[in-house]
C-alpha cells in the first residue's frame, strides 16, 4: 500500500535558535516513530539508498529576521508524510494513537499533535493507493505535467546537483523506488527504463531555491514542467509512464526526499 498522510501540530513551546524546517520535519518523523517501536525506528534510520517514506518541509508561519526561521508558540504548523510500506504506516498511525495529547519534542520544539488527516477528503495532499492500482488506472496521456513542489535536485555521476528536471533523472528515480518497493505482481518490464532518453521537455516553468541544512545547503529546482511523449512510444509504454507519473506524488523526486525536498504532484 501507499498512503499519503498530513500531520497536524501546535507549538506548545520554542527556542531562540530558531530551526531548519527539512532536518525538523525529518526529526519529528522519527522520534513519534519511537513511540511506537524504537527498533523498528533505528532499522528505518540506517543508512539506505532507499527510505520507505518520504516528509515535507515543515509548513506554518515564523518568525523570521534570524539566522533560522522560529516557531511561534500556540500557532499550528503541519508536515506532509508518504509512506512506500504498509507495515510503516501501521507504525506511524501506532505511535500517533499511543502518543495522543503527549508531547513531542523535536529541534528544541515541543510539539502536540493536533489531528492526522488521512481522508482524501480532508486534504488534496492526502490519499492512498497500491501500485497494482497505480496501473491499472494508469491513463494513456502524451503529455504529463509534474509540479515540484519543494527544491528539487539530482545527484548524478559525482556531479554537482542537477538542478534541471531532465526526463531520464526524474523517470528514473520514479523507476528505481518502484522497483525497489512493488511486489512481484507489479513488476514493469526490464527495458522500460530504456525509452527515457526519448521523453521530450515540452515546456516548463521553474526557478531555483536554496534549502540550508546543519551543515551544508542544498540547491533545487521548483515549478511545473511537461513532459512529452512521442509518437515513437507504444500505447503501453506511455500507460507505463503515466503510473510512474502519478507514483510521484507518494516516492517524490531525486535526492533528499526525507527532509522536505522533490515534494512531487501531478497535474491534470
Amino acid at each position: 500500500m501507499l498512503y499519503s498522510v498530513v500531520l497536524k501540530l501546535r507549538a506548545e513551546s520554542g527556542n531562540q535558535a530558531g530551526i531548519l524546517l527539512g532536518e525538523c520535519s525529518h526529526a519529528l518523523f522519527f522520534n513519534l516513530l519511537k513511540v511506537s517501536d524504537e527498533r523498528v525506528a533505528a532499522q528505518v534510520h540506517r543508512p539506505t539508498q532507499y527510505k520507505p517514506f518520504t516528509a515535507s518541509l515543515l509548513v506554518g508561519r515564523f518568525r523570521t529576521g534570524g539566522a533560522s526561521p522560529q516557531v511561534i508558540v500556540g500557532n499550528e504548523y503541519s508536515v506532509r508524510l508518504t509512506f512506500l510500506s504498509a507495515d510503516l504506516f501501521a507504525h506511524f498511525m501506532d505511535a500517533v494513537l499511543k502518543l495522543g495529547h503527549g508531547l513531542l519534542e523535536t529541534a528544541g520544539v515541543g510539539f502536540r499533535i493536533v489531528q492526522a488527516l488521512v481522508n482524501p477528503n480532508d486534504s488534496p495532499l492526502c490519499n492512498f493507493s497500491t501500485f497494482e492500482a497505480l496501473l491499472s488506472s494508469a491513463m494513456c496521456q502524451r503529455e504529463v505535467t509534474l509540479q515540484f513542489s519543494s527544491p528539487t535536485a539530482f545527484r548524478s555521476g559525482g556531479r554537482r546537483n542537477v538542478i534541471f528536471p531532465e526526463p531520464a533523472l526524474v523517470f528514473g528515480s520514479y523507476l528505481s523506488r518502484w522497483r525497489h518497493f512493488s511486489p512481484p505482481q507489479a513488476n514493469l518490464s526490464g527495458d522500460i527504463g530504456e525509452c527515457f532518453t526519448r521523453i521530450l521537455v515540452h515546456r516548463y516553468q521553474l526557478k531555483t531555491k536554496l534549502l540550508t541544512f546543519k551543515n551544508y545547503k542544498e540547491i533545487g529546482f521548483q515549478g511545473k514542467c511537461t513532459f512529452e511523449l512521442g509518437s515513437m512510444f507504444s500505447d503501453d509504454q506511455v500507460r507505463v509512464l503515466n503510473a510512474l507519473a502519478d507514483f510521484a506524488f507518494y516516492c517524490g523526486t531525486g535526492a533528499k526526499t526525507t527532509m522536505g525536498m522533490g515534494q512531487t504532484r501531478r497535474l491534470k
